[in-house]
């Protein structure tokens, strides 16, 4: 007599390519524990020897994120002071919330849990889950709609729903795997990841999809002339944070504009986008520096004091701008 073949699994949002398959689901339950401490209960649905599961989890600033695939499974969670949004790119989910039920699968519907117990089942599926900061969620969309900075935007935070995955032209579960397909390129280089705002990307989409109106009302009171003490307010933030990360949502709440304004204003008095500009402001730099080094410092020591991670990439960058390899200027410095 044959043995039922095993259920392949459909593939991650991002970390197929180091996530082990997993078929004990009692090391899963477990497992999962440290992921949600609330975690109740966690069997599969159907013959539990069928059972298969995969994830791959990654934790940037203010955010964790776990990529997971698995067949059938009815799951029970207590309580948790976690703010939770589920994204489904394969299979049909329910969930229970109290009295209320929920269905959300790909193409619909995402679903916001904000700490609440709950229960559910679920096909053989593929889902990101994020684990978010409400306070920061805050921070992001006064930020993005050029609020105070004692302001309160109504996102509904403490109410559990469905969130759509299209709202007008934006479909946002293609922009999530986007970013997913970001983190699968740089998967070795978490610095990296910081440095481009990965995190911050994932909290601007998480607030449009709570909020999908919020900039309407923006763009159309904020068109106006570039000023020159808001570009140089700009600027100097720039400066002061180039070994670090530097957001577009830092960026709007220090400007007090919008992306799409700010971009202009960037663009009308450097000739380029704000990351572009710092980029640009990381190499004049790093120049300095290794025109002005002292005898322990290096190359490498350098472009990472600056913000730069991927060092291969940063020497192309550099003797595209300067016409020579960072090494070359180091080694005429020190001639010098």
């Amino acid at each position: 007599m044959k043995t039922a073949q095993a259920p392949a699994l459909p593939l991650l949002p991002f970390g197929e390519k180091d996530a082990c398959p997993n078929t004990d689901i009692n090391t899963y339950r477990e497992s999962m524990v440290t992921v949600v401490p609330s975690i109740r209960s966690y069997e599969a649905i159907g013959d539990p020897k069928q059972f298969r599961q995969k994830a791959k989890t990654l934790t940037l600033p203010g955010l964790k994120l776990v990529a997971s695939a698995n067949t059938p499974v009815n799951v029970e969670v207590g309580d948790t002071h976690d703010t939770t949004l589920m994204i489904p790119f394969v299979g049909r989910c329910l969930s229970t919330v109290g009295r209320k039920s929920y269905i959300w699968q790909p193409g619909g519907a995402a679903m916001f849990f904000p700490g609440l117990g709950r229960a559910g089942g679920s096909d053989t599926r593929s889902t990101l889950m994020l684990n978010l900061d409400p306070e920061r969620l805050q921070a992001t969309a006064r930020a993005m709609a050029g609020l105070e900075a004692d302001a309160v935007v109504d996102m509904r935070l403490l109410d559990e729903r469905l969130l759509p995955l299209r709202h007008h032209n934006i479909a946002f579960d293609s922009a999530l795997l986007h970013i997913c397909r970001l983190i699968d390129s740089h998967a070795a280089q978490s610095n990296f990841l910081t440095l481009m705002g990965v995190d911050d990307l994932f909290y601007r989409l998480v607030v449009l999809m709570l909020c999908p109106d919020l900039l309407q009302a923006r763009e159309v009171s904020r068109s106006r002339t570039p000023d020159a003490q808001t570009v140089r307010k700009v600027a100097d933030f720039i400066q002061e944070h180039l070994e670090g990360p530097v957001r577009l949502s830092d960026l709007e709440q220090v400007s007090g504009v919008s992306a799409r304004t700010l971009n202009r204003y960037i663009q009308q008095e450097f000739a380029c986008s704000p990351q572009q500009w710092v980029q640009q402001q990381r190499l004049d730099r790093v120049r300095q520096h290794l025109m002005q080094a002292g005898p322990a410092d290096t190359v490498t020591s350098i472009a990472l004091g600056c913000g730069f991670t991927r060092l291969g990439a940063f020497a192309k960058t550099y003797a595209t701008r300067f016409g020579e390899l960072p090494s070359a200027t180091l080694a005429r410095s020190r001639r010098n």
